[in-house]
This record gives C-alpha cells, sequence and structure tokens, in this order.
C-alpha cells in the first residue's frame, strides 16, 4: 500500500484505480541528453486493461512511437491499436502546447487528424479508442509523467527530474 495511490472518480480516467509510487522509465542514448524517452502506460479498453509503452523525444514532447504488447480488444476493431499503419500516425504528433503546461493536448479524434495533437480514431472502435486518449491524458498529465517530463521540455538535466513532486526513481539508460 505504501508503494502505490488508490485512485477514484475524476482522477482515475484510465480506469486503473490504483497506480504504483514509482515506474520504470528507459532513457534510448545519453542518460543526460536522451534520444528518446521510453514510458509504460496502461489504461482500460473495451474489454480489458491494454498495456504498452509511449516513445517521446528527448524534447519531452514530441512522439516517435506507441505500441501496445497486451489488450483484449476486438479483432479488426479495437485490436488495429497494433496495426503499423495507425501507429505510424503518432510519428511526430505532439503532447504539450507551446504555453508549457502540464495538461496534455494529444487525443484521438473521429473524422482524421487536423493538426499537430490529433491522431485518428480507430474506425467501430470508439470505446478503444476513448480508452486510449483516458489512458494517454493521465500518464501525461500531472498524475502521472507530466511532471518527469517538463524536466526535458524546460531543459533541466535529467538527474534532477528526482526533484520532481512524482517519484519516478528507476530511470534506466539503453
Amino acid at each position: 500500500p505504501a508503494t502505490g495511490r488508490t485512485l477514484s472518480g475524476d482522477r482515475d480516467i484510465a480506469g486503473l484505480s490504483r497506480v504504483e509510487k514509482f515506474a520504470t522509465v528507459y532513457l534510448v542514448g545519453d542518460p543526460e541528453n536522451p534520444d528518446q524517452i521510453v514510458l509504460p502506460i496502461r489504461g482500460q479498453g473495451l474489454w480489458g486493461r491494454m498495456m504498452g509503452f509511449l516513445s517521446v523525444e528527448g524534447d519531452g514532447n514530441t512522439i516517435v512511437s506507441i505500441t501496445y504488447y497486451d489488450h483484449a480488444e476486438t479483432p479488426g476493431l479495437g485490436a488495429e491499436v497494433n496495426n503499423p499503419r495507425w501507429q505510424a500516425q503518432w510519428e511526430g504528433k505532439k503532447i504539450y502546447s507551446e504555453e508549457g503546461d502540464l495538461s496534455p493536448e494529444i487525443h484521438l479524434t473521429k473524422g482524421g487528424a487536423s493538426n499537430e495533437y490529433e491522431v485518428d480514431a480507430l474506425s467501430g472502435a470508439t470505446l478503444t479508442s476513448n480508452g486510449v486518449t483516458n489512458m494517454l491524458q493521465f500518464w501525461l498529465s500531472e498524475e502521472g509523467f507530466a511532471p518527469y517530463l517538463a524536466k526535458f521540455r524546460s531543459g533541466t538535466e535529467p538527474s534532477d527530474a528526482e526533484d520532481t513532486e512524482t517519484d519516478f526513481d528507476d530511470v534506466e539508460g539503453a
């Protein structure tokens, strides 16, 4: 219990109920100036928990890729989260606005993306698309990795990220 916290109501948009106090974040390249930051993400899909990784450029704001290694989504619909064409849409998308706040702007939208904060939703899989958006809104917010990523966005050294209120102490270089 001391290594996690309970979420409820509006704070639990990803459907997790509880989150750990510590997470493993992978830094690709030089740990002091990484090429990529790989974040573990998880949240509720239509039929169960979806688990994956979000890779962000060393600027802490530009998405490199997203991948899911475990989910129970419907084949041909929500399971399209594993389709390389859908995953390719994420490359280069921005997470946060230029104003520098910790509220993520990235989301899925029906009918095609029209700006750098949007990704085209999965056709016929509204609940899975909502789950992906909610998952990212949680993990990229102040409840998740936003304080950690802010250190990269502001030019602070990665070793200083431990000073944030979010305890993501287990950082590994690759």
